[in-house]
C-alpha cells in the first residue's frame, strides 16, 4: 500500500475509537475527509499486521463504528442486517465485528475504493443528497409532505445516467424490500449512494442497514413506501406499487419484491449463527415482519 501512513497499535486504535465523541471520524489536520456526515466513525487503512491512520489525502480502506452509547447492541444488529443481505444475493457492504479499547465495532470494508497497481483510489460516489441537490446538513434527506426527498426521485436518476435502467430499478426495490423487512426506519437519502464509472451509473451495495425500529422510539420511515409514511401500516402491496411507480411492470414488481422476501426468511438463522453477537430478539422482530410481509402474498 502506497502512501502516508502513521502505523497504530490495537491499544492505540481502541484509544482512537473512544475518542471519537471528541473527534468524529478520527478527523484531524492531518486526515483528508471523503466521507459526509459527523457520526461516530473511525476512518483507517488496513496493513499487514494491523491498522494505520491515512494521511495527507491517502485513501482510507475500512470504515470502524462503535455502538452509540445510547444503543448497545446497534453495531452488532447492523452487522447481522447486512450478513443477511449479502446472503440472500443483495449486494452489501462487506463488515465485521471486532473489539478494540473494550468497545465492540463493526469494521465496514469501503466499496468506494478500487485497487490500482500497488496502491488504492476512490471510485467516485455520490449520496442520494448529493444526487438530488438537497443540503445534507438539515432534515431535508427525510420524507415529508412538501419536501423533495422521495424513492421515486431517486428511481429518476437511473432514467438518464444508467446503462441498465431496468436492471437498477430492481435492485433498488430488492434494497427497499429488505429496508421493510428488517424494520429500517433510518435508511434516509443519505443511505443511498450511486456509483459513477466511465458513462454510467449503478446503485452503491447496502450500507448503514440496521433493524432501527427495534432500537429508536420511532416508526416513522425516512422515505416513504406507496406514500406510507409508518413502517407498521406498509404491506407488501404497498411495496410492490411503489416499485411500479419507477417505471418497473407490476409483475416485475411483485416478482422481485417476493424473491426477496423469501430469500431473507431463509437466511435469517445463517445470518444470526454468524453474527452471534446480535440479540435474539432482534433476529425474531426482522423474522416476524418479513414473515408477515410473505403471508400478505
Amino acid at each position: 500500500m502506497s502512501g502516508p501512513l502513521q502505523p497504530l497499535t490495537e491499544s492505540e486504535v481502541g484509544e482512537a475509537v473512544a475518542a471519537l465523541r471528541q473527534h468524529p471520524l478520527g478527523v484531524d489536520e492531518d486526515v483528508r475527509v471523503s466521507l459526509g456526515g459527523l457520526q461516530s466513525k473511525l476512518l483507517l487503512v488496513q496493513v499487514d499486521g494491523g491498522w494505520a491512520r491515512p494521511l495527507g489525502g491517502m485513501p482510507s480502506t475500512h470504515i470502524l463504528k462503535p455502538d452509540p452509547p445510547e444503543f448497545p447492541g446497534l453495531v452488532a444488529s447492523e452487522a447481522f442486517a447486512q450478513r443477511a443481505a449479502a446472503l440472500a444475493g443483495l449486494s452489501a457492504a462487506e463488515s465485521r465485528l471486532d473489539t478494540f479499547g473494550g468497545k465492540t465495532v463493526i469494521v465496514v470494508t469501503r466499496f468506494d475504493r478500487v485497487a490500482k497497481g500497488r496502491g488504492l483510489v476512490r471510485r467516485h460516489q455520490e449520496d442520494g443528497c448529493q444526487a438530488l441537490g438537497i443540503d445534507p446538513t438539515g432534515m431535508g434527506k427525510y420524507q415529508t409532505p412538501n419536501g423533495a426527498a422521495s424513492y421515486r426521485r431517486l428511481a429518476k436518476v437511473f432514467d438518464i445516467y444508467s446503462g441498465d435502467r431496468s436492471a437498477e430499478l430492481r435492485r433498488l426495490a430488492a434494497m427497499l424490500t429488505f429496508t421493510v423487512a428488517i424494520g429500517n426506519t433510518d435508511a434516509h437519502l443519505r443511505n443511498h449512494a450511486f456509483l459513477h464509472r466511465r458513462n454510467d451509473l449503478s446503485l452503491a451495495p447496502i450500507y448503514d442497514a440496521s433493524p432501527t425500529a427495534e432500537f429508536a422510539g420511532t416508526r416513522e420511515l425516512a422515505l416513504w413506501v406507496d406514500g406510507q409514511s409508518l413502517l407498521g401500516v406498509v404491506t407488501r402491496d404497498h411495496i410492490i406499487r411503489e416499485a411500479a411507480s419507477w417505471g418497473l411492470s407490476l409483475d416485475k414488481a411483485e416478482e422481485v419484491v417476493e424473491s426477496t422476501l423469501a430469500r431473507l426468511a431463509d437466511v435469517y438463522d445463517e445470518a444470526a449463527r454468524e453474527t452471534p453477537e446480535v440479540s435474539r430478539s432482534v433476529v425474531q422482530a426482522c423474522q416476524r415482519r418479513t414473515g408477515k410481509l410473505l403471508r400478505q402474498g
